[in-house]
């Protein structure tokens, strides 16, 4: 008779804080399989003590990984990457890496097939099946769709910080938010839980109250702001506010630019509308 138990984290963005504060509720349970989702840093600070976090977790637990879009832009870097408010988090991360860091990213496949003795077949990615980039909605019609481009019964995709579960008949597409980057008016941290029951996987969506300003402060401490600019402090109010304020600043960036390529200056044109005060 066969009873496990999988935690499946997407979504960290070097929230270490966040990334703490879940992996402190997982100990507390039996579980057999960590499994992450990609995008696990970029947007906070500092992603080699996220790294290292892992890295400790790994000697610890039996642990899945796929790539995220986040893992693939790093893997990929460019010239043109500098401090900013568009892109200065991604040059902040690559700053940060290490070699062993970018051979770990590179380990991680697109898609993983998890399998355990006696129970269904799980398949996962970061996006969708097909691009880690490509986000899936329980709102979009088309997600139903997606029943008929994958034999598993369980498909879990993270990417869209967004936690649902669909379900149609015995089989089930399922995201558990995001541990590190709330976009759905809720600050908590946000994990999945898995539980096979001899016959089929039940979920159960885990939301984990932690002390925010203790990241914020880690964005003070380590000058995160002088390489980001605008998208550090839209990052400060978002672990507040749980709402996408990073996305927001962008787009109203973009807005103000005429639909072109935002400058310095339209972002904070854009900060000032929103009420997203620089740093520190």
């Amino acid at each position: 008779m066969k009873h496990y138990r999988i935690a499946i984290l997407s979504d960290i963005h070097a929230n270490i804080t966040a990334f703490k504060a879940c992996i402190g509720e997982i100990e507390k349970q039996s579980i057999d399989l960590l499994v992450f989702l990609g995008d696990n840093v970029s947007d906070y600070p500092l992603p080699q003590e996220t790294f290292d976090y892992i890295y400790e977790l790994k000697k610890k637990y039996s642990c899945v990984f796929v790539k995220g879009n986040r893992e693939d832009y790093l893997l990929n870097p460019k010239d043109t990457w500098k401090a900013s408010s568009k892109n200065g988090s991604l040059y902040h991360t690559c700053k940060h890496l290490r070699p062993i860091d970018i051979e770990f990213m590179k380990t991680m496949p697109l898609t993983q097939r998890i399998e355990l003795e006696g129970a269904n077949p799980i398949l996962i990615a970061h996006g969708s099946p097909e691009n880690c980039y490509q986000g899936l909605y329980k709102d979009d019609p088309e997600l139903s769709n997606w029943f008929e481009k994958f034999e598993e019964k369980l498909l879990i995709v993270g990417h869209t910080h967004t936690p649902f579960i669909l379900k149609q008949e015995d089989r089930m597409i399922m995201n558990p938010g995001s541990v590190g980057s709330s976009v759905i008016g809720d600050n908590r941290a946000q994990y999945l839980l898995l539980e096979w029951n001899e016959c089929e996987w039940v979920p159960t969506q885990k939301y984990i109250a932690y002390d925010y300003t203790l990241e914020q402060q880690r964005m003070i401490d380590s000058k995160y702001y002088e390489d980001c600019f605008y998208w550090a402090a839209a990052g400060f109010k978002n672990l507040e506010t749980g709402v996408n304020e990073v996305l927001t600043l962008l787009l109203k960036a973009i807005e103000i630019a005429g639909n072109e390529r935002p400058t310095e200056e339209d972002f904070a044109k854009a900060a000032q509308l929103l009420d997203i005060s620089p740093l520190p």
